[in-house]
């Protein structure tokens, strides 16, 4: 029986959650969810007015693969000017972002997305498309427990403009294991865009 498949493209926003200002205390948060069917990205933050390497900022949410619905709350330290930071966890929704010592030093804005990847839920990998520039690149899918041995590997060669789909055969790749709070890392190298069908 075949099952719902969903597409998912990754992307980035990096005023997502939270446009260009001055932030203080606990932030009123533009949106929460980057993703669907329970894929996430890292919160990124960025200060493009000052330096907030001496700032923490706590930010809460549902982490892509805990099927206990638990709330996590990581703390995340601010970067020099015009630096982007980004947080450990994968959020598949973002519930709190609060600066903790009160407010930002200069303006900031938080988003997803900037580092070349996105974790998906245990599901199966079943076709993608992609496009890649003339560099030679990569699309690599690893799972959280185990990131040096690809479960997905596909490499584009240099020198041509490449466009492709494919199929995966019978039911496609399982992005986790046994352990059902495991998830699956997308990252890519060099590709300009991919469109990943799972179910």
């Amino acid at each position: 029986m075949q099952s719902d498949v969903f597409a998912i493209t990754p992307s980035s926003d990096d005023n997502f959650y939270f446009a260009s200002a001055t932030a203080t205390g606990t932030i009123s948060l533009l949106k929460s969810t980057p993703s669907r069917n329970g894929a996430g990205y890292k919160v990124a933050v960025q200060n493009s007015a000052g330096d907030d390497s001496d700032t923490d900022y706590n930010i809460s949410g549902f982490v892509v693969g805990d099927l206990g619905g638990s709330t996590v709350t990581e703390t995340l330290a601010g970067g020099e000017s015009a630096v982007t930071v980004f947080t450990t966890n994968y959020f598949a929704e973002v519930t709190n972002f609060e600066v903790d010592s009160g407010t930002s030093v200069g303006t900031i804005q938080v988003g997803f997305g900037g580092d070349n990847t996105i974790a998906l839920p245990r599901t199966r990998i079943k076709a993608f498309n992609y496009a890649a520039a003339t560099a030679s690149g990569s699309i690599t899918v690893t799972r959280d427990d185990d990131s040096t041995l690809p479960i997905l590997e596909i490499t584009s060669p240099a020198g041509i403009v490449q466009s492709s789909h494919l199929t995966i055969p019978e039911n496609g790749v399982l992005t986790t294991g046994s352990n059902t709070n495991n998830f699956a890392i997308v990252t890519l190298t060099n590709i300009t865009s991919l469109t990943l069908y799972c179910g």
